[in-house]
């Protein structure tokens, strides 16, 4: 039977040897700690640098190691000076412009170009002239594909009085390069119901189109 004595004797020589080895003592922890030291500084310095070398952009903020973005604002309000009557068919020619954020907005063609993708709120207004009940679609054309009418106004009296008010409005899912745009379809209507100066602070018939999402 092993003695006391002899399990003490080989317990030494274990740990002993456990020590040359390089497998533990207070030399190998020392160094096993420095080098911990050395790692957590180069991993603190990688972090550092990383983050200096990111730059916020449009709508785009950097606290700390958080990256967040905001909604871009982007939409138009347009309008018509003239109490022209515009028949079917063609687009209807909202000529002037309030304000463009993103400059989506071709007051020369009368489209919405798509900038940002998400939903939209696009809306228009109309009136009609005595006994004629013009009709006013909000359509889309998307790359590549036949135009799609979103939604259709045609509400009301097949034989109005003069300058009844007409709106129509639709939420539409959107991608970059979208067109909207609002074309007079059946009869005869108004965009406008007087003439007046393009610097007249009065909208009587106010179209857009404003990113909600």
């Amino acid at each position: 039977m092993t003695s006391l004595l002899q399990k003490i004797n080989e317990l030494n020589v274990r740990v002993d040897n456990v020590s040359t080895s390089g497998g533990g003592g207070t030399t190998d922890t020392t160094a096993l700690q420095a080098q911990i030291d050395t790692n957590t500084t180069d991993i603190s310095g990688i972090q550092t640098n990383k983050q200096d070398t990111l730059t916020a952009g449009d709508n785009i903020t950097i606290k700390g190691n958080t990256i967040s973005a905001s909604k871009p604002d982007i939409g138009f309000l347009a309008y018509h000076n003239s109490s022209t009557d515009y028949s079917a068919l063609r687009l209807a020619p909202y000529n002037l412009v309030r304000y463009n954020t993103g400059n989506a907005y071709d007051n020369s063609t009368y489209i919405c170009t798509v900038p940002v993708a998400g939903k939209y709120y696009f809306y228009a207004t109309y009136f009609t002239k005595d006994g004629s009940a013009g009709v006013l679609d909000l359509r889309i054309k998307k790359t590549n594909q036949v135009e799609e009418i979103l939604i259709r106004g045609q509400e009301g009296q097949t034989t109005p009085v003069k300058h009844e008010k007409r709106q129509v409005s639709v939420i539409v899912e959107c991608v970059v390069g979208d067109q909207l745009y609002a074309v007079i379809r059946f009869n005869t209507l108004r965009l406008s119901i007087l003439d007046y100066s393009s610097t007249d602070n009065t909208i009587y018939g106010p179209y857009g189109c404003q990113l909600l999402t």
